[in-house]
């Protein structure tokens, strides 16, 4: 009750679910097309480093039973890596299996090990965490602008705003981005619009934010 006094009143409608969820849709999409051009024009115009060779070098390697019949078995690989201009680079894996019957479970950890010589850059490989970066940029980007809202908002007529309806900042919109990720990836957190007076997902709610008509 104390929430439906403090927010209903003379603020804008809030947005529907199923406006919402086609907001995400055209979003979706959008980004989707950028990501599929975008990435294609990193591998077509930015090269990576060119591998002459690969091998594996088995450091250690162990294998037991346990007392519920899992068998283990723990190794750890270098995996040398030589470029075109004889610099090498070696990444150490440690990797365990543990197997019963029709079952495995496998666990993998990576770290860079060693190098030698002047191992080539990946651009491509920074060109790509530039532009992932620049995507999640997108939303608190574009929630804080003056258009409140991602082109599948503004497309469908919805904007973001806190509490009292007022434009939210880069870094509540960066909170609600980051929320979202949580929110979204357990799905409940969206559901939570479902039971809300307001349709409030779990993001909106730790920002302080709502999705609401133009």
């Amino acid at each position: 009750m104390t929430e439906r006094t403090e927010t209903t009143r003379g603020l804008s409608e809030p947005a529907s679910i199923g406006l919402r969820f086609g907001a995400y849709v055209i979003d979706f999409f959008s980004v989707g097309v950028c990501f599929v051009i975008f990435g294609l024009a990193i591998m077509i115009g930015i090269p990576a480093p060119t591998i002459v060779s690969s091998e594996e070098t088995v450091v250690e390697f162990d294998e037991w039973v346990d007392e519920d019949g899992w068998r283990h078995r723990e190794s750890v690989v270098d995996v040398t890596v030589t470029y075109e201009n004889g610099a090498t680079s070696t990444v150490r894996q440690e990797v365990s299996y543990a197997v019963k019957g029709n079952t495995t479970r496998r666990y993998e950890l990576s770290l860079p090990y060693s190098s030698t010589g002047d191992v080539p850059f990946d651009f491509q490989a920074l060109a790509a965490y530039v532009f992932l970066s620049l995507i999640f940029l997108y939303f608190p980007v574009s929630e804080a602008s003056r258009f409140q809202g991602t082109l599948g908002k503004h497309a469908l007529g919805l904007k973001v705003t806190d509490y009292q309806g007022n434009r939210v900042g880069f870094f509540r919109a960066l909170g609600r981005t980051l929320g979202k990720v949580v929110s979204v990836g357990f799905y409940v957190g969206a559901l939570a619009a479902l039971w809300s007076d307001r349709r409030r997902c779990w993001h909106d709610s730790w920002s302080k934010c709502e999705v609401v008509m133009r």
